[in-house]
C-alpha cells in the first residue's frame, strides 16, 4: 500500500508542477525569442521539455529523459514530438498541438502525466537521453534557455 501511494503522490505531484508550468508557458508565450516556441505549443515539443526540466530539477525530481520520436504517415510524410519520461511515466505538456489532426486522434491533452497511452505509442524512439534542465548543452543554446525560462518562471512565482 505506501508504494502504490508513494507512485501515486509523486504523479500527482508532477502534474501539479507540469499544469503550473504549461500554465505559466501560455502567459510567456508572447515574448520568446526562441524560433521553436514561437508557435507555442505547435512545434515546441522539444525546447518546452528542456525547460520544463529545468522546472522539474529546481523541484528535486531526477532521472528524467528526452525522448523524441517520429510518426510516419503514409510514405512522404512524418511528424515528431517530444516529453520527458520519468520511469515510466511521460510528462508532456504540448500534446494539444494534435488537436486538430485525425491521424493522432485529436489529441487533446495539453498536459499529460501518465503510461503511456495510444498517442505517445505513435511515435517511434529516435532519440533518448538523459536530461538534466538545460545541462548539457552547449554555452549558446544554453544561455538561450535560461533566457526563456527566465520569462516562464516570472510566472510562477
Amino acid at each position: 500500500m505506501e508504494d502504490n501511494y508513494n507512485i501515486s503522490s509523486e504523479k500527482n505531484r508532477l502534474l501539479a508542477l507540469a499544469t503550473q508550468f504549461r500554465q505559466a508557458m501560455e502567459k510567456a508565450k508572447f515574448s520568446f525569442v526562441h524560433p521553436q516556441l514561437l508557435g507555442f505549443p505547435y512545434g515546441a515539443c522539444g525546447v518546452s521539455s528542456i525547460l520544463l526540466s529545468q522546472w522539474l530539477k529546481e523541484h528535486g525530481f531526477k532521472g528524467m529523459k528526452y525522448f523524441c520520436g517520429t510518426h510516419h504517415v503514409g510514405n512522404e510524410n512524418s511528424q515528431s514530438h517530444a516529453w520527458i519520461q520519468i520511469d515510466n511515466l511521460i510528462v508532456d505538456i504540448t500534446g494539444d498541438q494534435f488537436i486538430d489532426k485525425q491521424e493522432y486522434g485529436y489529441y487533446d491533452k495539453a498536459v499529460y502525466v501518465g503510461p503511456m497511452d495510444f498517442f505517445h505509442g505513435l511515435f517511434y524512439k529516435d532519440q533518448v537521453h538523459d536530461l538534466n534542465g538545460y545541462e548539457g548543452y552547449d554555452d549558446h543554446s544554453k544561455k538561450l534557455f535560461a533566457s526563456e525560462y527566465l520569462k516562464v518562471k516570472a510566472y510562477l512565482i
